[in-house]
């Protein structure tokens, strides 16, 4: 808060303590500021600055998608009473999708997810309930513990994909189909990959000189982009296919 409200340094005291307890228990984090008032040096990176109560929508909807994500991330948890046989026992949800933070516990891991973790195939196909959801959470949640892998979370669901193909089967010709679909694919996917990056990096670039600028010239060109809004990427999609 400025200091002309009353109250303020009080606030503002209380406001950075809960926001310091956020960052280290490694919690979602958005620290508004109204106006553009010196900031205290150890949180001045976190701070984010609005000079109308407009520029609010913009931020909430960052920190949403942030929150969301963290939901969705997979964690472990150790528990010390002991179990009997059946307390221990599960089966899982019938559908991967719906269990993403407690598949991990009890995953089997096939020769197909070992093959796919090694990278010696590049498409996992079956039908319906075969697990190839499975397979892409464990190897997405492996991978990405990595910190040098940046892994594009992709789920674009049927509907859009089959509007996508209509669209242009009605709109072009045969010439012109195979190079607009890969066009349309690889720059959704540059976004996609560019979103990631400033996604991983959005504190680290803050703690090191060699990443602020390169940091800053992608956030630029990112935000620059007419289609790009936030979300995950099956809103991105449906965003594009909008525009027809």
């Amino acid at each position: 808060m400025p200091h002309h409200i009353s109250d303020s340094p009080i606030h503002n005291i209380r406001a950075a303590f809960l926001a310091g307890l956020a960052e280290g228990f490694g919690k979602a984090l958005l620290l508004l500021q109204d106006g553009e008032e010196p900031v205290p040096l150890d949180y001045r990176d976190l701070v984010e600055v609005f000079m109308h109560p407009s520029q609010i929508d913009d931020a909430i909807a960052d920190f949403a998608t942030r929150v969301t994500e963290a939901l969705q991330e997979t964690r472990y948890f150790e528990i010390d009473k002991e179990q009997t046989l059946l307390e221990r026992l599960t089966f899982g949800a019938s559908a991967a999708e719906n269990e993403f933070r407690e598949l991990s516990g009890y995953y089997l891991e096939t020769d197909q997810f070992q093959r796919a973790l090694r990278g010696e195939v590049r498409l996992v196909v079956g039908r319906k309930g075969s697990g190839k959801t499975a397979i892409f959470a464990q190897v997405r949640d492996r991978t990405r513990q990595l910190r040098q892998n940046i892994v594009a979370d992709l789920r674009p669901d049927g509907y859009q994909l089959l509007k996508f193909k209509e669209m242009v089967l009605n709109y072009l010709g045969p010439g012109a189909l195979e190079h607009t679909v890969t066009a349309f694919w690889e720059y959704l996917l540059l976004l996609e990959i560019c979103y990631k990056l400033l996604q991983k990096d959005r504190i680290q670039h803050t703690r090191d000189q060699r990443l602020l600028e390169p940091y800053r010239r992608l956030a630029s060109l990112y935000d620059s982009d007419q289609y790009v809004t936030e979300g995950d990427f099956g809103e991105r999609h449906t965003i594009f296919l909008s525009l027809e």
